[in-house]
């Protein structure tokens, strides 16, 4: 038996298909056509606590960068003092490290 409300677009035969990305686009293009940016629909303090994390992040990554240079120096002890003894400057051993 035929039922027309259980038939969709696209199920008959020689019915054009929609496209099945149309949708997903139009709803991308919404979404960034309504972006304001990160932190946008907080308030103040809201707002101040993700700067303050970001600060502590980028504070953490430095120390982390920090202590990796002064384990690599550490490393090479042995192999700075050859090179210094052998009469290498100090931006030769500078160029070493980094």
């Amino acid at each position: 038996m035929f039922q027309p409300s259980a038939v969709r677009q696209g199920d008959l035969p020689g019915e054009a298909q929609p496209d099945p990305r149309a949708a997903g686009q139009a709803a991308h293009q919404r979404g960034w056509a309504s972006h304001d940016g990160v932190g946008a629909n907080l308030d103040p303090l809201g707002r101040r606590q993700v700067g303050e994390a970001a600060l502590i992040a980028v504070s953490v990554a430095c120390l982390g960068l920090f202590a990796l240079s002064a384990y690599t120096a550490e490393r090479r002890t042995k192999e700075i003092g050859v090179r210094k003894a052998k009469g290498a400057s100090s931006s030769d051993i500078l160029k070493l490290l980094l």
